[in-house]
């Protein structure tokens, strides 16, 4: 008897919402380099889903930064500001001059994203 593991709505969602914001920014489409994609950093933020949940947004993560100035950062508590900092540092270091951040909540009312 064989076994299918589902994957949870929540999770097709954030790849989802994912997948629907990187379309969304047509700056990024192009894999050319121009002075504004070389002075702009993105930071992807989001909630911590646990074990799991973050290495499936990490993957995606992955494939989306390849190439880009980007940053991932989990929002736990208040402990994530400092490494909001050690994010928007990295991504500076690097040559960015501004930051789009793209927030990767189901929610606005979501605790985690009220936090960031």
């Amino acid at each position: 008897m064989s076994s299918i593991r589902l994957v949870p709505v929540r999770v097709i969602a954030a790849f989802a919402m994912l997948y629907a914001m990187l379309l969304a920014l047509p700056a990024f489409a192009a894999q050319s380099s121009t002075p504004a994609q070389t002075d702009l950093g993105v930071l992807v933020v989001t909630s911590d889903r646990g074990f799991l949940g973050n290495a499936e947004i990490g993957d995606a993560f992955a494939a989306f930064a390849q190439g880009r100035n980007a940053e991932l950062l989990y929002v736990t508590d208040g402990r994530s500001e400092a490494v909001l900092d050690a994010r928007l540092k990295a991504l500076r270091e690097r040559g960015a001059r501004a930051v789009a951040v793209l927030p990767l909540f189901v929610s606005t009312q979501e605790a985690r994203w009220q936090l960031a």
